[in-house]
């Protein structure tokens, strides 16, 4: 079977690298609200309201749209005003994307003038980390007759002339940008991919970053530059022993396993994710201790068939040394009398020879 390289769970890993470093991601994608954003008050994840907003909007719509996070923060100003932060990352080109932001605004403002009678505050985040657009869609804007409807908001575009300066940059974002910058310059050669997950991963480790944020990145930089098992198991052999264990305890299984958690419980943060993993491995290991305990009875087992079948053997040859008859002999035993009479005539032809 070839060995494929594994599929990428981007929305997973976006949810999880903004959940945990909220206010990195501010600075470095939204300078000015993070100005005036209180972050001593932790931001609300709104994913209920955010899945009930999805189930409304186009469903039809093409491109690949990886992750979408709705976010209520609050300011420091003194004056009780709320931010709604509605995020996107589009890796695909999809005609109706700008009109799905609008829609998706119009939802929330809907939904916060019938709650709470007056128009929220919502700011909007469009990131493209691919190269699927030259110009990525700014804004949705309708012009018939005397209508003139503009929603404009912000964009985000990977920056790969800013390569030299995001590998000195102390923001951990910084490494998701060029995590994207690697991985579209690569072409998919794992080879050359190999190269890059390397350089990345040991940049991380440079940086200093909190042993949670080291983490976090790690398995975002896995996703995103994606290589085939065998060139993973090559990277992680040029890797230090105190470098792996700082990151996370590496190998294949427990990688693929997180993988799995992250694709099937988007939005847990990464101690509940480490949690489930020590759960999965107790789990896994008082299996091997049941199957250890099952094979060791069935061995045990085994063993005295095997010295049961030596005993009935000497008591056939006993018998046919006291010169009684294979018949006879079955009688007694239990034994069929073709096994009897084999036993017998193999222990003739041992002692003649």
């Amino acid at each position: 079977m070839a060995n494929k390289t594994p599929p990428r769970n981007h929305d997973g890993t976006w949810k999880r690298v903004i959940r945990l470093m909220f206010p990195d991601f501010l600075a470095y994608f939204l300078p000015n609200l993070f100005t005036i954003v209180d972050l001593n008050r932790p931001p609300e994840f709104l994913d209920k309201e955010l899945d009930s907003f999805n189930q409304s909007i186009v469903g039809n719509t093409k491109g690949k749209r990886i992750a979408d996070c709705l976010i209520k923060v609050f300011c420091k100003d003194g004056i009780p005003r709320i931010v709604i932060l509605h995020i996107e990352i589009q890796i695909g080109r999809d005609p109706l994307f700008a009109f799905r932001m609008f829609q998706m605004y119009s939802r929330i403002l809907e939904k916060h003038v019938l709650e709470h009678g007056k128009l929220p505050w919502v700011e909007a985040l469009a990131i493209f980390p691919a190269n699927a657009y030259k110009n990525p869609p700014d804004r949705f804007e309708q012009k018939h007759f005397h209508l003139h409807l503009c929603y404009k908001y912000d964009t985000f575009c990977v920056r790969p002339e800013m390569e030299a300066t995001l590998l000195k940059h102390p923001n951990p974002f910084a490494l998701v940008e060029l995590a994207y910058i690697r991985a579209n310059n690569s072409k998919h050669t794992s080879k050359i991919r190999e190269k890059f997950l390397l350089e990345l991963l040991l940049l991380s480790r440079q940086k200093k970053y909190a042993k949670e944020y080291q983490s976090c990145l790690f398995f975002f930089i896995l996703n995103i530059v994606s290589v085939p098992e065998e060139n993973r198991f090559v990277v992680f052999n040029k890797l230090k022993q105190t470098q792996k264990e700082d990151m996370f305890k590496l190998g294949a299984p427990e990688i693929d396993y997180i993988n799995f958690l992250v694709e099937t419980h988007e939005g847990k943060s990464l101690e509940e994710i480490k949690q489930e993993a020590i759960e999965f491995e107790k789990e896994a290991k008082e299996f091997e201790g049941k199957y250890t305990e099952e094979q060791k009875r069935r061995e045990e087992e085994a063993q005295k068939r095997k010295e049961a079948e030596v005993k009935l053997r000497k008591s056939i040859i006993a018998f046919h040394e006291l010169s009684l008859s294979p018949e006879k002999i079955s009688d007694i035993t239990g034994v069929e009398l073709t096994l009897v009479i084999q036993i017998i005539d193999t222990y003739k032809k041992n002692k003649d020879q």
